[in-house]
């Protein structure tokens, strides 16, 4: 697509957990084109936490919180002297404040989603006409940014999180694990804590399972309120930070959660995966994985019959050595 002479590819995602990770096989794909490039990602704090485990030898520049334009100015200028090969955007719709920054980096390829209408969109010289990327996956669309002929994303693309960094934990429980969680930022794609109960009961009646319940400090009344209406072993795990968190994550034999980051981690860690989704796109934004049964409601996950959660949650259970029988 472009000369080989690429040595130097600036790739600038600047937030949102699943939005980066949406973004790794074209990380993944840009090192297989380019194997002596060297690659800087430009991110902001928060996820600037979750590259390690991903990419450990990439390296990151922070763009730092407050005026987003002084922000972008003052990074753009700092690293512009790092004269880019190949600068991209990766976001699937125009952003003026993405091109602006672009264009203070000057990079010699510079590759964006544009709004040709739009001032800013001067500044891009490899532009891509947003209309041609309104389908499709998140992941694919990110990859079409740099190379419009792909068509589909590739297994071997898929996110992989590193399970090195990752603190071992240990669990007094019975295995297999049903892991939930109550904290989500999305409250139409958090299932009830009388639901989470119904359903864990239900699964357990059938099956000898134990449920880790995930949770940030502020949602423990929450996990306990979900404790309290379990008639099976249950654990709580609160997860002040990413780690923590990945680390608990990577106990779950079974995943059964809302969209969002955790949906994504769960594929990235090859977990099996139960994803609930509310009005989010599945076809933009469901997790990229062969382990994973999405289910679907226009407004509300609360809204998915309980028993078709149940029959999802299913095929990851019936090999399982403990289980008693096979739920109706």
């Amino acid at each position: 697509m472009y000369q080989q002479d690429i040595r130097k590819i600036a790739i600038v995602r600047r937030n949102g957990f699943g939005d980066f990770i949406c973004a790794v096989p074209l990380i993944m794909h840009l090192e297989k084109t380019y194997p002596d490039a060297v690659i800087t990602l430009f991110v902001d704090e928060r996820n600037h936490s979750i590259v390690p485990y991903f990419f450990t030898h990439l390296k990151t520049v922070v763009i730092p919180a407050g005026n987003k334009y002084l922000s972008l100015l003052r990074v753009g200028l700092t690293y512009r002297a790092k004269k880019f090969d190949l600068v991209i955007s990766v976001k699937s719709s125009p952003m003026k404040l993405n091109n602006l920054f672009l264009a203070v980096l000057g990079g010699k390829h510079n590759l964006a989603i544009v709004d040709e209408k739009s001032w800013h969109s001067k500044f891009i010289n490899h532009p891509r006409n947003a209309d041609l990327y309104k389908i499709g996956h998140q992941a694919l669309q990110c990859l079409r940014i740099f190379d419009p002929a792909i068509q589909h994303i590739s297994s071997d693309l898929y996110p992989k999180i590193s399970l090195d960094r990752l603190t071992p934990l240990s669990v007094s429980l019975p295995s297999p694990y049903l892991l939930v969680s109550v904290s989500n930022n999305r409250i139409s794609s958090t299932l009830s804590s009388t639901s989470l109960a119904s359903i864990a009961n239900d699964i357990y009646k059938k099956h000898d399972i134990s449920l880790i319940i995930s949770c940030h400090k502020k949602d423990k009344k929450q996990a306990k309120e979900l404790q309290h209406a379990l008639n099976m072993p249950s654990q709580i795990f609160i997860t002040p930070d990413l780690n923590s968190f990945l680390s608990v994550l990577n106990l779950a034999d079974i995943v059964l959660v809302g969209d969002g980051g955790i949906c994504h981690f769960a594929a990235s860690m090859n977990k099996n995966l139960v994803a609930l989704y509310a009005g989010t796109s599945l076809e933009k934004w469901g997790p990229l994985s062969e382990q994973a049964i999405c289910l679907f409601d226009t407004n509300n996950v609360n809204n998915i019959p309980e028993i078709e959660i149940k029959k999802a949650v299913e095929p990851f259970l019936i090999s399982s050595p403990s289980n008693k029988a096979v739920l109706p």
